[in-house]
């Protein structure tokens, strides 16, 4: 069985998330005149969603930290959602 902290699921949430996000920039760049760029960047959209998703349903599934700990919030609620 393997085990994960809050903030070691943070750190490969944001890993993967400034991964994508590094990808996108570059599409953005390289594919600027292509008819394909509308679709390569909504290919990076939808990884982040779904990165949001895992990262959100894997967050609720382990143990409150110690309330001792400052943590910062894992991931943004879109606006206009209590936090």
């Amino acid at each position: 069985m393997t085990t994960i902290t809050r903030h070691e699921l943070s750190a490969h949430y944001k890993t993967i998330q400034s991964m994508i996000a590094e990808e996108r920039r570059l599409r953005e760049t390289v594919l600027a005149f292509s008819p394909k760029l509308k679709q390569k960047l909504k290919t990076c959209d939808d990884a982040l969603a779904s990165l949001a998703i895992l990262g959100n349903a894997l967050a609720a599934l382990l143990p409150a930290e110690d309330p001792v700990i400052v943590q910062e919030t894992l991931f943004e609620l879109p606006k206009g959602r209590p936090s």
